[in-house]
């Protein structure tokens, strides 16, 4: 008698679950650390969700590689950050490769410190020579001045605040300045007009300028250099000699 053994597996059915997603995540507007003019690089904060398979990545463009970094997802955003002016998109995609673009732009980093020119005449009086220099102040953005008197410049001279003391102080300095202009570079531009006047031996002058990022230029003219005579008023000695009358009696 044979006998036959079969040995049966069977596999019990389950159902088979499968998600489609075909929907880009979704953001939040970049909210930037600041959008006032500053010489620093500028963060933003990029909120991200993803209702099907969850956020994979925020992605720079290559060309755009070198100016933006992109810090991991954490607690539901990312962290941009931007070196250079630029406008442009990132990627945001999921774990599907679903995507969409997310618009960054960044304008107020101004690394450029404020330009300052001078020029200088000396004006004669007699024997007087005052001295009158022009400074022009230009940036992209407002710029706070402020200036310094120099006496017997040296070519290595470092500004001190005593020199910018001597400056406000000494009433043989005169200036003045214009509104504010828009020149040929689209930078604000603003001229002062020092006028030194009384003073005697070599003069220069000495400017600060800040603009509202930070930046800074601080020099002395020494191109603009001014040798000054003050011809003080001398009394002039005369010598008379009285005239003698004679008188007749007839």
């Amino acid at each position: 008698m044979l006998q036959l053994t079969t040995n049966l597996n069977l596999t019990e059915a389950r159902p088979l679950t499968i998600l489609y997603d075909s929907q880009a995540p979704t953001f939040e507007l970049p909210d930037y650390s600041t959008i006032q003019p500053t010489n620093a690089s500028v963060t933003a904060t990029i909120i991200a969700s993803d209702a099907g398979t969850g956020i994979s990545k925020l992605t720079v463009a290559p060309e755009d590689a070198d100016k933006i970094t992109v810090s991991p997802y954490t607690d539901g955003a990312f962290t941009v950050t931007v070196s250079e002016n630029i406008t442009t998109k990132l990627i945001l995609s999921d774990e599907l490769g679903n995507r969409v673009l997310v618009p960054i732009s960044v304008s107020n980093i101004d690394r450029a410190a404020p330009s300052a020119l001078a020029s200088s005449n000396i004006v004669t009086k007699g024997a007087r020579q005052d001295g009158v220099i022009t400074v022009d102040v230009s940036d992209k953005n407002d710029t706070t001045v402020s200036f310094a008197l120099i006496q017997d410049p040296a070519d290595n001279h470092i500004l001190t605040e005593t020199d910018y003391a001597l400056f406000q102080s000494s009433h043989s300095v005169e200036m003045q300045s214009s509104p504010v202009i828009i020149n040929g570079e689209g930078n604000k531009q603003k001229t002062y007009t020092i006028d030194l006047k009384g003073l005697s031996g070599s003069y220069a002058i000495g400017v600060k300028a800040v603009d509202t990022a930070g930046n800074v230029t601080e020099k002395v003219f020494f191109d603009s250099k001014l040798d000054l005579v003050d011809a003080e008023a001398s009394i002039v000695s005369v010598s008379a000699n009285p005239a003698t009358t004679n008188h007749c009696n007839g």
